[in-house]
């Protein structure tokens, strides 16, 4: 017999419950109380998302191209122009020996003057090269393990003799590709030997009061300290 939702069946009776998910049956006559359903499981920590390699891309299809690009093209030369725009403003403009450069400065003079700081000096450390390209000479040095390499050069009486203790340099740490990392100097005697005021500072005169040309010869340093850079790791 079916009343009111229960239906009774030999002793037992079971309770139906419609529209709920997961449903109980137990026997009248037991006197175990119903189980309760166990508390649900933590969810599980969610993962941190890892890199995702991207798709695969299409091979370009190149059989239309040619070697080398259209030398006629009128972008390729905007290219090119924006190019060396570019480097011009970072690098600068080569320089050129002025005929006014004092023979101390000049490149047999350096060249000579350095020879003999090196024997008379008793410099422990490696010279790496003269360059005289443009103005002025760059002389470099792997001062690694000589922190006192500047004193040692400036300081020798054959240093200050044609150059006096201004100077120009640069001294950086470059690492190389043997996993070692060597100290490099880059020194150029100073300004040819501009004078001096009652104090010890340079009292500009000519070219060097004009702001464009130290901004051009600043970056030239730069650029040229920055091509000499890997020479010390060979």
């Amino acid at each position: 017999m079916t009343h009111g939702g229960l239906q009774r069946r030999a002793g037992c009776v079971t309770l139906v419950v419609v529209g709920v998910i997961g449903v109980s049956f137990w026997a009248a006559g037991d006197t175990e109380s119903p189980r309760a359903a166990p508390p649900p499981s933590p969810p599980a920590p969610m993962a941190r998302p890892g890199r995702v390699a991207p798709p695969p891309q299409p091979t370009p299809d190149l059989d239309g191209l040619d070697g080398a690009p259209d030398a006629t093209d009128p972008e390729l030369d905007a290219a090119y122009d924006a190019i060396r725009e570019l480097e011009l403003e970072l690098y600068g403009v080569p320089r050129e020996w002025d005929p006014s450069t004092p023979e101390t400065h000049r490149p047999e003079a350096v060249a000579q003057t350095i020879e003999r700081v090196l024997e008379e000096c008793g410099i422990a450390f490696t010279l790496l090269g003269i360059g005289c390209d443009e103005p002025p000479c760059l002389v470099s040095f792997d001062v690694t393990g000589h922190p006192d390499a500047h004193e040692a050069l400036v300081g020798c009486p054959a240093w200050r003799e044609p150059w006096g203790r201004r100077v120009g340099q640069e001294t950086r740490t470059v690492a190389c590709d043997d996993g070692t990392s060597r100290r490099l100097l880059v020194i150029t005697p100073g300004a040819e030997r501009v004078q001096e005021d009652d104090q010890g500072f340079p009292v500009l005169e000519g070219k060097w009061t004009d702001d464009a040309y130290v901004e051009n010869a600043t970056k030239r340093f730069r650029a040229r300290v920055e091509n000499l850079a890997p020479s010390i790791c060979r």
